[in-house]
């Protein structure tokens, strides 16, 4: 599947025509929240959008957003390519530039080499559809960025009452709840793993304030991080497999 998302009428034709050609379902939205509304549970082997989203691309954590929903090849439709521009796309995680004015030919040639490319490095997988492995799915997708209910809902597609029906019918646990949990359980991997500094566990797993991630972690866990990491440096010895993964 290819999707393609432009208000712009001279885009849309001069992209989507070419692409028509390709034996691979096309759709066509005019904004992101429109294809969020409407995403398929299927991944598009390649998401293509105009750069005249770049309001909608660069807003926070927009990127993170469009990867939970998952695709495989990112592309940015741009007026001008200079080394400038292709850096700065190329940074915010787009796999290639096409000119708004590609010749149709190039565009189908670059189109298959990209979907090759996606093929041959990753399978195409798809949208988790249990409610309990959706929401797992997108916190995991995440971790490391400051996560609210809301904007767990908002890639859920599905309200905040929705959300807190779930999060209570499989994890015994409101939004908010599940979500420090979540991220405490996996600081105590990245401690496993050999990370030693607060602050920068405290960043890795999204809290936007060390003091707060301290707090969650001894009220979870039941001591404070720095003495976690002391504990476990001293046992030198992986964490226990039969710790539940939720702690109501």
């Amino acid at each position: 599947m290819i999707t393609l998302i432009s208000s712009n009428q001279r885009v849309l034709e001069n992209i989507s025509q070419p692409l028509s050609t390709l034996p691979y379902p096309l759709q066509l939205y005019s904004s992101i929240s429109d294809w969020n509304i409407c995403n398929s549970k299927h991944t598009p082997i390649i998401l293509i959008l105009d750069e005249d989203l770049r309001s909608d691309i660069y807003t926070e954590h927009s990127i993170s957003r469009l990867k939970g929903i998952q695709f495989e090849c990112l592309v940015i439709v741009t007026s001008e390519i200079s080394t400038t521009t292709r850096i700065e796309y190329l940074k915010s995680g787009f796999l290639d530039l096409i000119p708004q004015d590609i010749h149709p030919l190039e565009l189908i040639f670059k189109i298959k080499n990209l979907i090759a490319l996606c093929q041959k490095n990753n399978e195409i997988k798809e949208y988790p559809v249990n409610e309990e492995d959706r929401v797992l799915y997108f916190l995991k997708q995440n971790v490391n960025i400051y996560l609210t209910v809301e904007l767990l809902a908002e890639q859920l597609h599905m309200s905040r009452s929705t959300l807190q029906r779930i999060c209570f019918r499989c994890f015994h646990l409101n939004p908010k709840q599940l979500i420090t949990q979540y991220k405490i359980r996996f600081s105590l991997q990245l401690i496993d793993s050999g990370m030693r500094n607060v602050t920068s566990l405290s960043n890795r797993v999204g809290f936007n304030n060390v003091n707060t991630f301290i707090t969650s972690f001894k009220r979870i866990i039941g001591t404070t991080p720095k003495e976690y990491i002391k504990r476990r440096h001293a046992e030198n010895q992986s964490i226990p497999t039969d710790m539940p993964l939720f702690v109501a």
